[in-house]
């Protein structure tokens, strides 16, 4: 905090005090796990990809305390030399992500809900961490329930029963959208605070 005005400085240019995200930007942010787009930029609006969050994935079990080596990951779209390819690697090898039938990983594509909340119970069981559905609460209260695939049922209830996601407007679960680095940031905050 500034010491003159008791307020926060601003980190990122375009993450205010009053924005919904600020607190699990900051959460995500100070805790080393979600860097920022450049130029004192967190592009929150932006949708995250598939590469960036199975970057926040190992960098969650590196402040665990494992170790994740650079690795020669065997996916032909994934550049050895970025950022993420090692994670990517380490995220396959350890059951957290998988590729496409066609041999590919996709890093950049925009990740899916479904496909968010998949690698989320995966990284749960990678940590020994709570999986049953709490509660009661499944999918089948959202509307279009029907659109989840089915490898991805598991862990939407799983992840709906410990408040990790909730609904958008329309009682809709939306399996299939795309999610922002704004809301990623709040679902990874959420599952580093409540999922023992």
């Amino acid at each position: 905090k500034d010491a003159t005005t008791g307020e926060l400085p601003d980190v990122f240019k375009d993450v205010k005090m009053n924005d919904w995200f600020f607190k699990a930007v900051m959460f995500m942010h100070e805790r080393g796990l979600i860097s920022g787009t450049g130029d004192e930029m967190f592009s929150p609006n932006v949708n995250m990809t598939r590469g960036m969050f199975v970057t926040v994935v190992g960098r969650i079990c590196e402040a665990e305390g494992e170790t994740i080596m650079n690795r020669t990951c065997e996916f032909g779209d994934v550049a050895q030399n970025m950022y993420y390819a090692k994670y990517v690697q380490w995220a396959k090898d350890h059951g957290i992500a998988s590729g496409s039938d066609d041999g590919r990983f996709y890093p950049d594509k925009n990740i899916s809900r479904q496909e968010m909340l998949v690698m989320l119970r995966n990284l749960a069981k990678h940590m020994n961490k709570d999986l049953s559905v709490k509660g009661g609460k499944v999918v089948t209260d959202f509307n279009d329930y029907g659109q989840i695939e089915k490898w991805a049922v598991d862990a939407s209830n799983w992840a709906y029963s410990h408040g990790l996601v909730s609904g958008r407007d329309g009682n809709l679960l939306a399996p299939k959208a795309t999610a922002t680095r704004a809301e990623v940031s709040q679902i990874f905050m959420k599952y580093l605070q409540n999922i023992d």
